[in-house]
């Protein structure tokens, strides 16, 4: 909602929050979470892979009909 208003991109904010919430934070993120971060990172981009082909290959299909 903030970076619908403001002139900074909404990534900004979540970057912010990250730190906040984060080791040099507030360390509020469970070390289960930390640890593993590397495992989280590639799932989460595996997924964002998944879902913008998906959208391409929706886009793709609705001009070909």
């Amino acid at each position: 909602m903030l970076g619908r208003r403001g002139f900074l991109p909404r990534i900004t904010f979540l970057r912010i929050v990250a730190i906040i919430i984060g080791k040099d934070g507030l360390n509020l993120i469970p070390e289960l979470y930390t640890e593993r971060f590397e495992l989280i990172a590639v799932m989460t981009l595996l997924v964002v892979g998944f879902f913008s082909r998906w959208n391409t290959d929706k886009k793709h299909c609705r001009e070909l009909a």
